[in-house]
């Protein structure tokens, strides 16, 4: 519990690091492990067969998204790997000037630079649902919140949203209990400051306003989950 504070200089309260090294430390000696495959996946460029109605999977970190991913990835159908990131690499490229400029001069439109993007994840996601011998693949990324529009562009009406929500008070309470560190580039524009309970707050408050918006735009392909019920 934090006591409120006005003052422009507020502090961390004392022990809140050194709970959070505890917190940490517990966490890495607690991890799951996670095993290595012993061979490389190599794609056939030959095989036609392909995925074109993949699901991914939204929500806030720490709101249930990892018990989501392997319901969905127990199912038979559908193959669900863990965190992958490689769509926010991706998601840059497209947003950056000189790759997408260059890609211009070659007679490609925004349209089309997105299509070949997507020939270059597919080569990843579908050698990963081939491998587990299932028709459909799935994603799990919290991350890709900020990416919506990107992951939306690149893979079309063909693919689906399950949008998994918690409560804002146990997320951000999870949140501070994990002792995350917001100085990080990418939060940038949230505007954070030296108070961990606020920056945590902004931090889900944009996600989660971004994640609603996003599903406000394409309802039919949304799929509401809530924590809670499951």
């Amino acid at each position: 519990m934090y006591d409120e504070h006005t003052s422009p200089d507020f502090r961390t309260p004392p022990g809140f690091r050194a709970r959070q090294i505890v917190r940490k430390m517990w966490r890495a000696l607690m991890r799951p492990r996670v095993v290595q495959r012993d061979r490389l996946i190599v794609m056939d460029d030959d095989v036609q067969e392909h995925c074109d109605n993949p699901v991914f999977l939204a929500g806030v970190h720490r709101s249930g998204t990892s018990l989501l991913r392997r319901i969905v990835d127990s199912h038979s159908s559908i193959a669900c790997p863990p965190e992958t990131f490689i769509l926010t690499a991706f998601s840059e490229m497209l947003g950056d000037n000189r790759f997408r400029e260059g890609l211009e001069t070659m007679g490609f439109d925004r349209g089309g630079i997105a299509r070949g993007l997507r020939h270059g994840l597919d080569y990843f996601f579908e050698a990963y649902r081939r491998s587990k011998g299932k028709p459909r693949w799935a994603d799990k990324t919290p991350e890709y919140i900020r990416i919506l529009p990107f992951i939306e562009a690149v893979f079309g009406p063909g693919c689906q949203y399950v949008m998994i929500y918690r409560h804002p008070f146990d997320v951000v309470n999870s949140l501070m209990a994990t002792g995350w560190d917001f100085s990080l580039d990418q939060w940038r524009d949230l505007n954070l400051d030296e108070d961990p309970f606020r920056n945590v707050s902004l931090y889900h408050a944009d996600l989660l306003t971004r994640q609603l918006d996003f599903e406000s735009i394409i309802p039919d392909r949304c799929h509401r989950v809530h924590y809670e019920s499951l």
